[in-house]
């Protein structure tokens, strides 16, 4: 396939994606779907379904060593793509008041590795590529209530190792990593209610996605080149310096591509969430995100086609 076959059909993926998310921005609009039932719904989602997503991969995929090469990096490009993203919030956003620089610092080192990437590499790669970003996210949720929240000005230490320990994403890798380690085949009257959860991940990550979209403005606003630029370094400098460097270390193929997508996502829903939590901008942060979502319809299919191209 040519470099332009596979940029089409991620973009296949990625718009059928979209028609998903147009269901969640039209509910939304004729007040089928209103805030409070999105939040229980968002809930549901962050702490059972992804849950199930995460510890199915882990029951779903055959054991190898080659699996714990794997782990090793897809835990390396989180901590790379944190670093980069990391080292330019720094050096950027100084002269900003506080309540957006912590949103701009936080939106170009956190990415939507479980809303966006999840759907998106069950659908390009299945229960391995799966695997390999529930590693992803189980390092990310880490990194983001430790470094995430200290740009927000907040860290716990008293709270902060369970802050980390409880959320859904290292609790998956808790439950299922020793499953998986230890090779134990789950009775298919457990495992079948937890696929049928799983399935729900991919419509319901993207209706609620949707309805978010469609309570935010998203024509051009006095301010937004902070915003721009931030998408810019989100969607194509921290993912293309990263893809640089797996690919220098010898990454290929279906490793590679799992690994840079999850890093090519759009910023983080919860850059407006912790805005509203810690009392920062979030009007701002609801614009990033929104903003950097629909570009990131454009860059992330040409980067992981890129990445699926590479010999």
């Amino acid at each position: 396939m040519t470099y332009f076959s596979y940029v089409g059909s991620v973009a296949v993926l990625i718009f059928q994606l979209l028609l998903l998310m147009g269901v969640g921005l039209v509910c939304g609009k004729i007040r089928w779907l209103e805030d409070a039932g999105v939040k229980q719904i968002t809930n549901l989602l962050f702490y059972v379904v992804v849950f199930c997503v995460i510890v199915e991969s882990f029951l779903t995929v055959p054991f190898s060593p080659e699996k714990l090469g794997y782990m090793g990096a897809a835990a390396a490009a989180c901590g790379a793509t944190s670093l980069l993203g990391g080292l330019a919030a720094a050096c950027l956003f100084r002269k900003q008041p506080p309540s957006r620089r912590a949103v701009y610092r936080f939106g170009t080192v956190f990415s939507n590795c479980g809303f966006m990437a999840l759907p998106l590499v069950d659908a390009l790669l299945g229960a391995e590529g799966v695997f390999v970003v529930s590693i992803y996210v189980a390092v990310f949720q880490i990194i983001m209530w430790t470094y995430g929240v200290s740009l927000y000005g907040y860290f716990d230490r008293k709270n902060a190792l369970r802050q980390v320990l409880t959320n859904p994403g290292v609790l998956s890798v808790a439950v299922g990593l020793p499953l998986f380690l230890l090779r134990v085949s789950c009775p298919a009257v457990l495992l079948a209610p937890v696929s049928m959860l799983a399935d729900l991940n991919t419509p319901v990550a993207m209706i609620v996605t949707g309805y978010y979209l469609g309570q935010t403005a998203l024509r051009l606003q006095k301010g937004d080149g902070l915003i721009l630029l931030v998408s810019l370094l989100r969607l194509v400098v921290i993912p293309l310096l990263l893809l640089g460097a797996m690919v220098a270390a010898g990454l290929r193929g279906f490793l590679l591509v799992a690994c840079i997508t999850p890093a090519c996502a759009p910023s983080a829903s919860n850059t407006s969430l912790f805005a509203v939590k810690f009392g920062a901008d979030s009007v701002c942060a609801s614009r990033l995100v929104s903003v950097c979502m629909v570009l990131s319809v454009i860059t992330m299919p040409a980067i992981i086609a890129l990445a699926q191209i590479i010999p």
